[in-house]
């Protein structure tokens, strides 16, 4: 899927999931990717090159079982200038069912986004999280491949694993079909209640990142991350 990620520092960035089923809908730790350079990244012919070798290596590394799935993108940079105000708000009318922000980091600069996969939302000692996978392009008509119900499966089975036995009145909905934009992904909702011995930040720690943002098994998806995205 595609996830719109832009940051403001005298550039205009964007970055792209590609529809390899590799879905980027949350970022990394940021301070870690902060101190990646975007100078490697010269002509747009370069960029799709060094994309393909990097997704070519993902694939390579699985299939000699360094891990199961990994999630990778890559950083386009754009030397245009914006109205932060106005964009916000076309983006907010646009991706209307999104999770839509605007944040300033002194270390990271300016970040705006728009994703479907929201990570968590807490209410009081309520909270709600996502599984969200597949991805295709919208039609009137989806179909899912057994691949895709799998692999947004993979996602839910891997939260409830996290949170099953801290939390409390844990609910996990049916895989339902939503749209983001040009393209439709499966979600489930999974909620419950947060208890005394495992509060808001054991479970953001608890969550992130999940399958759908930097693969399985997790430490070895992200250091490879680290290690190739170059940024």
């Amino acid at each position: 899927g595609e996830t719109v990620a832009l940051l403001f520092n005298n550039n205009l960035v964007h970055n792209y999931a590609d529809l390899y089923e590799l879905t980027v809908a949350q970022v990394l730790p940021l301070e870690r990717m902060a101190q990646k350079s975007a100078e490697n990244f010269t002509s747009e012919s370069n960029q799709k090159e060094t994309f393909e070798n990097l997704v070519s290596k993902g694939v390579s590394s699985i299939q000699q079982g360094e891990f199961d799935k990994v999630v990778l993108s890559r950083k386009i940079v754009l030397k245009e200038q914006i109205v932060i105000i106005e964009t916000f708000q076309k983006l907010i009318s646009t991706y209307s069912t999104a999770f839509r922000y605007l944040f300033f980091h002194p270390k990271i600069g300016l970040w705006m986004g728009a994703t479907p996969e929201q990570l968590v939302k807490i209410n009081q000692n309520q909270f709600e999280t996502v599984a969200l996978a597949g991805t295709q392009l919208y039609s009137e008509n989806v179909i899912w491949e057994t691949k895709e119900i799998e692999e947004q499966q993979f996602v839910s089975d891997y939260i409830v694993t996290k949170v099953r036995d801290k939390v409390s009145q844990l609910i996990v909905s049916d895989a339902k079909t939503v749209k983001a934009g040009n393209l439709v992904h499966l979600k489930s909702v999974i909620s419950g209640e947060l208890t005394t011995d495992f509060q808001a930040n054991d479970l953001i720690k608890a969550l992130h990142p999940t399958p759908a943002v930097c693969g399985l098994p997790k430490g070895q998806t992200i250091d490879f991350i680290l290690k190739n995205e170059g940024y």
